[in-house]
């Protein structure tokens, strides 16, 4: 669930909560009244049913308050708790929600907030694990710790939806073309992409970028890179836009070397197998 506009988003957030407990009090005030009321004018098995339904729809809306977590999720009553101030993350919420209106806006723009990005997945303990494995791999840098996070990723991606889950995959894709220069393994990871189309256009364009490298076409990757600076560019606003083209420029810089090395690296080979290098050290076979 995510709002469309930044305006009151604690306000809106807590009446969002509420709405589920206060719905099954209601419920179950409204089953006792009518079953005592039908009681009192029928002879029929269902007021005891409507009884029954309203202690337990009672029960649900009361247990709701409590502070208590179901599974990885932290419940209504940590949430309120949270959000009201009595505990630590209600910033956490509430800047979450913040970047899901960025996103729905421009899903380019969430990573022009690295302060947002950083109250949302990196304090506090109300999102599940997946959130703040994702944060610290974004911000590792150090490819072994990048790599421990990405997989703790994967190993607690069955909560996300299929479009989450891509994003996800076109994330190990870039990591094992980039960091692992393993083209094979990255061109499998890419296959399992069930929407290519609907991923954002950086994520996408940094994918194939990767790709590319890996595989040794340059070109098509500084191509790829440009493309993503000339969205960086047009599109980018917020705290973070000048670092984030940044690093860009700095990735689109590594790529060239990349390049230049392999280039000489084939020259080299080449010069050591020419006809002169041949004739001086006799036949090869």
């Amino acid at each position: 669930m995510s709002f469309a506009e930044f305006s009151r988003i604690r306000r809106r957030e807590i009446a969002g909560i509420l709405g589920g407990p206060l719905s099954s009090l209601a419920f179950g005030l409204a089953a006792l009244i009518g079953g005592e009321v039908m009681r009192s004018h029928y002879d029929s098995p269902w007021p005891t049913f409507f009884e029954f339904f309203g202690i337990f729809s009672f029960f649900i809306g009361s247990i709701a308050f409590l502070p208590r977590y179901s599974g990885r999720y932290a419940g209504d009553g940590i949430l309120l708790r949270a959000l009201i101030g009595n505990i630590s993350g209600g910033k956490q919420i509430i800047a979450g929600h913040a970047l899901g209106v960025l996103y729905n806006k421009n899903p380019e723009c969430p990573v022009f907030h690295p302060r947002w990005l950083r109250l949302a997945y990196a304090e506090g303990s109300l999102l599940p694990p997946y959130y703040h494995n994702w944060y610290a791999y974004s911000v590792a840098s150090d490819p072994m710790a990048a790599s421990q996070h990405l997989e703790q990723c994967l190993a607690n991606s069955g909560l996300l939806d299929p479009h989450e889950r891509d994003a996800l995959i076109a994330e190990v894709v870039l990591f094992m073309a980039w960091q692992r220069a393993d083209s094979v393994k990255a061109q499998k990871w890419f296959a399992l992409i069930r929407k290519l189309d609907q991923l954002p256009k950086l994520a996408g364009l940094r994918m194939k970028a990767a790709i590319s490298s890996a595989s040794g076409d340059f070109t098509s990757a500084l191509g790829y890179c440009d493309a993503g600076l000339y969205i960086i560019e047009k599109q980018g606003s917020g705290p973070g836009a000048t670092e984030f083209l940044k690093s860009w420029r700095s990735w689109r810089s590594e790529i060239e070397k990349r390049d230049v090395t392999t280039r000489d690296r084939v020259e080299a080979i080449a010069q050591d197998r020419s006809p002169d290098t041949l004739s001086a050290t006799g036949p090869v076979l």
